[in-house]
């Protein structure tokens, strides 16, 4: 590609920080190798109980382009991110975000930003990632540098292709981040893939086929609750009701929903013999409710005693504290 067809926009990269001591000297340094250098660089730190702001304020005092800002009090994860993209450089043309324990390949914003001049619809520039030791974000084809955002989204919603990654893999034009003050839904805990969703739905998405960033698997507080509460089968009926018909003909909509509805349902119906606390069924019913999906306990009830006249040995979920017992009757065999 060459380089000439764009004319070195400013780009400012932003890392939110939360005890983040022992890789925010690698992504740091990964901001500092980057083959294009006409950017600036904020990172904002959540309070942080260690080194990090120690180790962040090493490298502000010898490069005036990184700065550094700490909030006064604790955020949520997402609403920390909020609060840092209203740093960011309002005259930057494109946002790259990189969270602290992840990191940049050299050329990752160089090669964002050819896509980015190249095909000025392109609000989201996405690109292959190494995830831990495996590549992912692949399936587009290889001459495919700019797609539709309605074609993504609906490839996406129908459960065929993922190419949104975590905010480490996107860059993003600075302009939709302006005009939507917050950026991200603080009340979504997979605000993320939302708000990609939302973008498409006016602009397109561009992709660069090469391996341009490194993301660990995070272990900050929505990581455990993402976990503890399964939110991301609620989310799946979450967002197919938000976007679907924005994206997917009538059709298309209604056998994705009643598929991914009773999906849900038997999912719950499992749930039941892993002897799941209060506290849990709590979450999903408040969470379907405030999305106006109502969960139909019948339905639960039925695919759960289906699963009581099934075969032991083919339960997906093994029934709490009977693992052992499950193990020695196999070994009987």
């Amino acid at each position: 590609m060459n380089n000439n067809i764009y004319s070195n926009p400013l780009i400012s990269i932003f890392t939110p920080v939360y005890n983040s001591e022992k890789y925010i000297e690698e992504c740091i340094r990964s901001v500092l190798n980057q083959s294009y250098t006409n950017w600036n660089y904020t990172l904002i730190d959540n309070c942080s109980s260690d080194n990090s702001k120690k180790i962040i304020n090493k490298y502000v005092m010898n490069d005036s382009r990184i700065k550094l800002y700490s909030n006064k009090k604790y955020l949520s994860q997402i609403a920390n991110w909020n609060q840092g993209l209203k740093k960011i450089d309002r005259n930057s043309k494109y946002c790259k975000i990189v969270h602290a324990d992840d990191w940049l390949y050299s050329d990752c914003i160089k090669k964002m930003v050819e896509i980015g001049e190249k095909y000025p619809n392109a609000g989201i520039i996405s690109s292959y990632r190494l995830e831990e030791n495996k590549v992912s974000l692949d399936g587009l084809a290889p001459d495919e540098e700019i797609v539709s955002g309605k074609k993504i989204a609906k490839l996406y919603l129908l459960n065929l292709l993922y190419v949104f990654g975590s905010p480490s893999s996107l860059l993003l034009r600075t302009e939709i981040i302006k005009k939507n003050d917050p950026f991200y839904d603080d009340n979504n805990i997979h605000a993320d893939t939302d708000v990609c969703l939302k973008i498409l739905k006016d602009w397109d998405l561009g992709f660069v086929h090469q391996v341009l960033t490194f993301t660990r698997r995070h272990n900050e507080s929505n990581s455990s609750i993402i976990k503890k509460y399964d939110t991301r089968m609620i989310e799946r009926v979450k967002t197919m009701k938000k976007y679907g018909k924005d994206f997917l003909s009538e059709y298309d909509y209604n056998k994705r929903m009643t598929r991914l509805t009773n999906s849900y349902h038997r999912f719950l119906a499992k749930k039941i013999f892993e002897l799941k606390n209060i506290s849990y069924w709590r979450y999903h019913y408040s969470e379907m409710k405030a999305a106006d999906i109502s969960i139909n306990w019948y339905k639960v009830c039925l695919y759960f005693i289906f699963q009581l006249f099934r075969p032991i040995d083919t339960y997906p979920y093994i029934i709490k504290g009977s693992k052992d017992m499950h193990a020695t009757q196999l070994r009987r065999r």
